[in-house]
């Protein structure tokens, strides 16, 4: 996570600019980065932060390869490219071998002997931490009986007894959500996901029956109008064809509708699709078909469900889905949760971890609407050379500014590179 923090951290530095960080804004830079942050003038830490942003993001070298070189050599009189092929030159064997099996395998070409040496050697490295797990336990001669061991306390209580002091148990599991967190919010989500579906198919089922009864309006409509042209052709018929409707079947339509109407009424309340702000007079549509769930909806799920008793920690669950809920409307779009790996988690090391997904997801938002417009103005400069090509045929003594012609010229001399390029390959 560090080294995505370090990634993140740099496109934020080179979009905005080093020149736009304070002095102490730098120094927290440069220690992050296992460089020299203190007793060092501003150039020097903005010479440093640039040398690393170049070899960050222009040479693509790996923020790992990048922390090892200033861990290893923090004078100043290498150079910098020296400094890292000391760094790689200084990894342990097993390290290359790896390497070199990942980057023959990515290519496609796959070197066996590049692939037994790395398990040889990662054979010898477990033989010798065995060794050294062999030789770091007691000797059995050393190990105490349960007897002595008893007979030793029992000579020390005496004097320990009264200088000991009793501490009070620390409560730092409720600081923290576990696993068993995470997954009384899957289980919650699931539940939502069911409900949702379920009422999806009535929805359906609704629709299909307000469907049914729009084509049974429709119906008796076209008869009407068919006998009402028919008796227009022939008045003596009219008096016989006559479209009568029973009494049942008027009774049955008249209280099918009114189902239907409580029933929408009923999935529009359960869908959440009007939604009022207690400081706004205007309503705000909340689509259920998108992946979204408020708060309120799964912090109950999770009650019904009686999954986290504790009341602390419903409340640490409320503060994070705070945290995802940037706009404050009490609505969150549902992200895939940490709950593979069975570790522990702080309150603040899952707010880190949220505002590292945020940055990352702002970055990469930014990255495609950059990548737009360039494409943009790539087809606006072919859209105005075109303009000024139709412009010189249908008028060659017309007057155009100085930007198209340079920008016609500009062309031309791209298309003479190419064909002479052209011509020196065919030779």
């Amino acid at each position: 996570m560090g080294l995505r923090s370090l990634a993140a951290d740099d496109k934020v530095i080179q979009k905005e600019g080093v020149d736009s960080l304070t002095v102490s804004e730098m120094q927290a830079a440069c220690r992050a980065r296992g460089m020299r942050a203190l007793g060092v003038s501003e150039i020097r830490l903005k010479s440093q932060l640039l040398q690393w942003l170049d070899l960050s993001l222009n040479e693509k070298v790996p923020p790992s390869l990048l922390l090892l070189s200033r861990a290893l050599y923090l004078p100043d009189s290498d150079v910098t490219s020296d400094q890292l092929k000391a760094t790689i030159a200084s990894l342990p064997e097993s390290v290359v071998a790896q390497t070199r099996d990942a980057i023959s395998q990515r290519r496609g070409k796959i070197d066996n002997e590049a692939r037994i040496l790395a398990v040889k050697l990662e054979e010898a490295m477990i033989e010798e931490e065995r060794k050294e797990t062999a030789e770091k336990a007691p000797p059995a001669a050393a190990v105490l009986t349960p007897s002595s061991a008893s007979e030793m306390l029992a000579d020390l209580a005496p004097a320990i007894q009264d200088k000991a002091k009793v501490l009070t148990p620390a409560s730092s599991t409720d600081d923290q959500l576990t696993s068993a967190d995470v997954a009384a919010l899957e289980n919650a989500l699931e539940s939502i996901g069911v409900q949702r579906k379920r009422l999806l198919i009535e929805k359906e089922e609704l629709t299909e029956l307000k469907e049914e009864m729009a084509e049974y309006q429709e119906d008796i409509q076209e008869l009407k109008e068919f006998l009402d042209s028919s008796a227009s052709q022939q008045p003596q018929e009219r008096k016989r064809l006559v479209l009568r409707e029973s009494k049942g079947a008027r009774r049955l339509f008249l209280s099918v509708n009114r189902m239907i109407q409580k029933l929408d009424g009923t999935v529009d309340r359960l869908e959440g699709r009007a939604v009022r702000k207690p400081d706004e007079g205007e309503e705000k549509v909340v689509d259920a078909e998108e992946e979204n769930v408020s708060i309120e909806e799964l912090i109950a799920s999770i009650r019904r469900l009686q999954s986290v008793e504790n009341s602390a920690k419903l409340q640490q669950i409320v503060q994070l889905l705070g945290q995802i809920d940037q706009d404050c409307d009490g609505v969150v779009k549902v992200i895939e949760l940490l709950s593979d790996e069975k570790i522990q988690m702080s309150s603040k090391q899952m707010t880190e971890i949220l505002n590292l997904v945020n940055k990352e997801e702002i970055l990469e938002m930014e990255g495609k609407v950059e990548k737009a417009l360039g494409q943009a103005k790539i087809a606006a400069a072919h859209a105005a050379a075109a303009a000024v090509n139709v412009a010189l045929r249908a008028n060659p003594t017309q007057t155009i500014s100085a930007e198209k012609l340079s920008m016609e010229e500009d062309l031309k001399s791209r298309e003479k590179k190419e064909e002479e390029n052209k011509g020196t390959k065919k030779e």
